[in-house]
Order: C-alpha cells, then structure tokens, then sequence
C-alpha cells in the first residue's frame, strides 16, 4: 500500500507520525497491494486525495477543504476520526472510531502497560503554524513549562509527552498523543487556523467535550495574523444535535471543487496578512519594547493559569473501548488484503 498523508516542508507532529507508524504495524505493506492508498493520521479527507487509485481510510477526517465527491467509486473506509467526519460523507455510524494515532497504543513503547509509575514537568505544544513570528518559546521559559516545538521529531516528542506530568495544547495531535499515553492535557486555541471542527471530531469519539482555553498572543505579529482569522472553539450542547448543525456549517464553509477561486484567494490573503504582521510586529519591537514585554509577560501568566487549570483525559472504559474497535478495523484491513501484522504488537 501507498502512504498518503500530509506533507509540509516544516514537518508537523501529527502528519509526521504516518511516517512510521504504518511501518510499524504493517511492515509488509509495501510489497502487497500496491496499486491501493492508504490514508491515516490526518484532516485528509478533502478534495486533494489522490484519485488515481482505490484509498483504504484508516482513522483519517475532515475538516480543511471540500469533501470528496468520488468516494463511493473507489474507498474502503475502515474508520474514521469521529461522528462529524462520518455524517459529512454519508457515512454509517460504525465507521466512527477515532483518530487512527491510537494505533501507537500497539506499539510496545506506547502501550497502556509501558506509562511511567511517574510523571513530571508541563509541556506546552502549539499547533506548527503557531510558531513562526511568535514568542511562545520564551513565554514558556518565563512560566517554567517546556516548549515542545511540534516541527521537531516525533519520536521525541512521544518521549516528552510520555514522560510529562500535564500538556497544554495548541496542537490537536499534542492532545491525542497525551490521551493516548495517558497523560493529562488542557486543549487551549488562538491560531487563525485552529478549527474547532476536528477537535469536536475526535473529542466527541473519545466521549470529552471541547473546552479549550484562550490564550493572549506572544507577539503583535499574532494578534495581527489571528485578528484576520475566524473564532474557534464551538460548544455544542447535545451530541445529535452538534453532529448535525457543524457538519452543516463545515459543508458550507468548504465549497465544492468547482470553486477553487476561493482557496487561492485564501492563499493570497494568508500571505499578505503574514507580511503585515512581520512588518508591525518589527516597527513594535523597535518603538515600543516596554509593550513587547507586557505581552511576553502575559503570556508566559497565561500559561501558568493553564498548568493548574482542569485536565482532560478520557475514560480508560472509553479509551479501551475505542482501541478495541481500531485494532478490529486494523486486523479487517491486514485480512482483506493479505497483510501480515508486526509480530510484536501490544494487543
């Protein structure tokens, strides 16, 4: 099978977990079914899948883009990430698991019997496009937390997160990794494209509501970019009724193909907004230094509040339940096209 996930010259903790995760698990996949894409960790299922060949969805969402159109040709949806992705493709109830991390579950190092008998430290993990023209590294070294740069490698950033007493996150794979090591975690926003939309996904698969807690900008640079982004971080009150209602707006704010226009526009004005930011946030830090320390310092008190606000962290009845239903997912897929399981896999 072929890997499709997504790929930034950045690197991002989440997309960067695919890399070896499937390896891992299916180390024969590459010399078996070939002509098929698999399709796993990730806000993938869009309009820019490829179409070239049949796709095995593992685990994979909604939530950046137009929702295909060509799925009942040629997909094999062995789970989705949640009750959201599977309404917005006409989906059957069943095939909402979760998000296909929990996977890293079966890897020895990651299993529920291989956590720590003790935790220590904060972490604060930011989305990856929070962390240019910010100021969050030194924030966090003025709030004693550590800053988890999510471009960094992925392996050590489990590491990080297995090993730390609470994560603050900005990054919704920050928060899945920490579920999945048990760890407690506190979701926090303020990224122009941070949408609340997956985080409701995947929350409502592990049975927690989205609460997350905002947070100040580091910089004029980040006020400027996320003053020009839309608010996030939606509460839905009862579960049908939130299914149906984002499901309707996510389908209205991803037009169809046909209307790209939009998105190059989108494009256009990310650009444009960055290179304003860059440009203010400079004339700050030249004329008005005493007001580029108030805003570290709020930031850095921000934190501080987050390190003692209420942690989340699903039901192990939950957590277990759903990984049960993954490695089924899991097992089904190996059967139906002759893959061989690694022989080591924590089950």
């Amino acid at each position: 099978m072929n890997l499709h996930y997504f790929f930034d010259h950045q690197n991002n903790f989440g997309d960067a977990l695919n890399a070896w995760l499937w390896d891992a698990l299916l180390p024969d996949r590459t010399m078996n079914s070939s002509d098929i894409w698999l399709c796993g960790i990730g806000t993938i299922l869009n309009h820019n899948l490829p179409g070239d060949k049949p796709m095995v969805i593992m685990g994979s969402g909604v939530g950046y883009g137009p929702t295909p159109i060509d799925r009942e040709r040629n997909w094999d949806v062995a789970a989705v990430r949640g009750p959201l992705s599977a309404h917005c493709l006409g989906l059957d109830r069943e095939k909402a698991i979760t998000d296909g991390a929990i996977l890293l579950s079966l890897l020895p190092e990651y299993a529920p019997s291989a956590a720590p008998q003790s935790r220590a430290g904060t972490l604060f993990i930011p989305h990856y496009m929070s962390v240019d023209g910010s100021a969050w590294p030194q924030a966090c070294a003025l709030a004693g937390i550590e800053f988890v740069d999510p471009r960094s490698d992925s392996r050590q950033i489990m590491a990080k997160i297995q090993s730390a007493q609470l994560v603050i996150a900005d990054a919704m794979h920050g928060a899945i990794a920490a579920d999945i090591l048990r760890t407690p975690w506190v979701a926090t926003s303020f990224h122009m494209r941070t949408t609340s939309f997956k985080w409701n996904d995947w929350c409502m698969s592990m049975q927690i509501r989205h609460r997350p807690h905002g947070m100040p900008a580091s910089t004029l640079f980040e006020v400027v970019r996320n003053m020009a982004g839309p608010p996030s971080g939606d509460r839905i009150p009862r579960a049908a009724q939130g299914i149906e209602a984002l499901s309707r707006r996510q389908r209205r704010s991803n037009p169809a193909r046909g209307t790209s226009a939009a998105f190059y526009y989108r494009k256009f004005a990310t650009r444009m907004i960055h290179e304003i930011a860059t440009h203010v946030d400079a004339l700050e830090q030249r004329f008005a230094p005493r007001i580029t320390q108030q805003r570290l310092a709020e930031a850095a008190n921000a934190l501080r509040k987050l390190a003692s606000a209420p942690a989340m962290l699903s039901e192990e009845s939950v957590f277990h339940r759903q990984r049960e239903r993954m490695i089924d997912a899991l097992q089904g897929l190996a059967g139906r096209y002759g893959l061989a399981l690694h022989k080591d896999l924590a089950q």
